[in-house]
């Protein structure tokens, strides 16, 4: 079993998650994409994990100041209520769109020792150069900001039901475990195009959740 934890993020308001969200994430867009992209945007959140392209061409990526700047980015955004931490810690519901397929799973931390254990199985092998940046960057911004994305199975759908409930329940208070189990099942945790009833129930529900900024309690384990 691979534990996982609730934590209380910081997010943008509604109103300003467009502008601050910066997609694609940070090692796929270059210094130069990141500063064209702030020239355009100023909030965008790449002004904190490429904080490199909000300083002089120059600069050498891997200097202190690098580091540096992204923490006073960072603060400055929470400082001016572009970031805000939600009072309680919970478990955020995330959705990704591509194509003609939905996919959705959930935001929590997870423990470093299932890593080191290989609960959590390691899909590549990475660059000894791109881990000393994201160590350096975490240390100096004493914050995440990157998520690491992780696959699981859940055919019988026993990870979803204990945690969706209290979610889908506070949009719609008539949902009922069984609807939620279907729900997320047909629509969420497979790689296939969900049935017209789901898109339909995931069209309905999801904009509400994702709007009211809904958190559920921790879960200890899965």
């Amino acid at each position: 079993m691979v534990q996982i934890f609730s934590f209380k993020a910081f997010r943008p308001p509604a109103a300003e998650a467009q502008q601050i969200a910066s997609v694609p994430p940070y090692d796929v867009v270059s210094t130069e994409e990141s500063r064209a992209a702030l020239a355009e945007n100023p909030q965008s959140f790449l002004q904190v994990i490429r904080s490199e392209a909000t300083l002089p061409a120059d600069t050498d990526p891997a200097a202190p100041v690098v580091y540096e700047t992204a923490a006073a980015n960072l603060h400055k955004l929470i400082d001016e209520g572009l970031l805000l931490q939600d009072a309680e810690p919970g478990i955020y519901l995330y959705r990704v769109k591509q194509g003609g397929s939905i996919y959705t799973g959930f935001v929590a931390n997870v423990s470093v020792d299932d890593y080191r254990d290989n609960k959590i199985k390691r899909h590549e092998h990475t660059r000894y150069d791109k881990e000393e940046d994201r160590t350096r960057h975490i240390d100096t911004t004493d914050m995440h900001t990157g998520l690491v994305v992780l696959l699981y199975r859940d055919p019988p759908g026993e990870i979803f039901p204990p945690i969706l409930p209290p979610l889908f329940r506070k949009v719609c208070p008539t949902v009922s475990q069984r609807a939620t189990v279907r729900f997320m099942r047909s629509s969420a945790l497979l790689t296939r195009r969900p049935s017209a009833r789901c898109r339909r129930c995931l069209q309905a529900l999801m904009p509400s959740i994702l709007q009211t900024a809904t958190t559920v309690p921790n879960h200890p384990s899965i």
